[in-house]
């Protein structure tokens, strides 16, 4: 099957896929900013979907989804793998996150043209410590490890209110360590402090 998102399209956008053995193309117009896709597991015999993510312009989160395969083109800031089962991720364009449980077999990089494959130097992995081990990295991605209680790259309001609150409250102050913000994010209808205070102040770096 192949999905086109129309141009009129809203910057965010949810999309639900069907729990299926088969190939998905969602192709994503730049307008979209922020695409959410899930794949509810409603049938265990299924090997699950090959999915080809086209979103160049976009950061794209799948989320508590069981599938077969990801191929992933989008924009620099992120491909987010939030509670995700999938035996291989071949990435295109685009950095990757894995994260929240998620379970990733391999990770390569894509083909760009026939024969010819993407820079993987170009393109960074970053992972939680206790699953980077599981994962078969193929190809001389960067890879970034966050370890448990770090908070090192930023992918949602959550994490930045945790961010917030070890400044704030914990007087953390994050002095040499470099944070990273890896998501276009939206504080609307969320309760927002400030990073840091007169006492306790941030010393670190955000990127």
């Amino acid at each position: 099957g192949e999905i086109n998102i129309p141009t009129i399209a809203k910057e965010t956008l949810y999309l639900q896929l069907p729990d299926v053995n088969a190939e998905f193309t969602v192709n994503v117009p730049q307008e979209v900013k922020k695409l959410n896709i899930t794949v509810p597991n409603t049938d265990e015999s299924n090997v699950g979907l090959d999915l080809i993510v086209k979103a160049p312009n976009s950061t794209v989160e799948i989320k508590d989804s069981q599938l077969n395969t990801i191929n992933g083109t989008t924009a620099q800031n992120t491909l987010i793998l939030n509670g995700v089962t999938v035996n291989e991720v071949v990435v295109v364009q685009g950095n990757v996150v894995v994260e929240n449980d998620s379970v990733v077999g391999e990770i390569a990089p894509g083909e760009i043209a026939p024969g010819e494959y993407v820079d993987a130097s170009t393109i960074t992995i970053y992972v939680d410590e206790t699953i980077q081990d599981d994962i078969a990295i193929n190809g001389s991605f960067i890879v970034e490890e966050e370890k448990e209680g770090d908070i090192k790259f930023i992918t949602s309001a959550a994490k930045l209110q945790q961010l917030a609150d070890k400044v704030n409250n914990d007087g953390a102050n994050f002095a040499d360590q470099t944070i990273t913000l890896l998501a276009d994010i939206d504080l609307n209808n969320v309760e927002w402090t400030p990073i840091g205070t007169e006492d306790n102040y941030f010393a670190g770096t955000f990127e």
